[in-house]
């Protein structure tokens, strides 16, 4: 018997299919693509909703900042809420699984 024979071995341990077909990896590309049309839709609407609340919030400003004041008169678990939400919102836009 010869044991420095590996070539039923190699044959053995060879793939005689491809393991994924061209039509599995389109979709998987396209899947991708929508996906990142999506996130760019929600972010360019999520930037015109802060630009078009900014801007009247901004206007409104006085010398005193009675917006600040406003804002600091409300209770702190509401403002700790609204924090949260927005922090969790930025970092669900932002995560790569999107």
């Amino acid at each position: 018997m010869n044991t420095n024979d590996d070539s039923f071995l190699n044959s053995l341990l060879q793939y005689h299919t491809r393991l994924v077909d061209q039509h599995f990896v389109d979709n998987i590309i396209n899947n991708i693509k929508a996906k990142n049309k999506f996130r760019l839709k929600v972010m360019a609407v999520a930037m015109f909703l802060a630009c078009s609340l900014a801007i009247p919030l901004i206007g409104s400003i006085t010398e005193e900042f009675s917006l600040f004041n406003a804002f600091t008169s409300l209770s702190p678990y509401i403002i700790t809420s609204f924090l949260l939400s927005m922090v969790g919102f930025s970092a669900w836009l932002t995560n790569e699984n999107f």
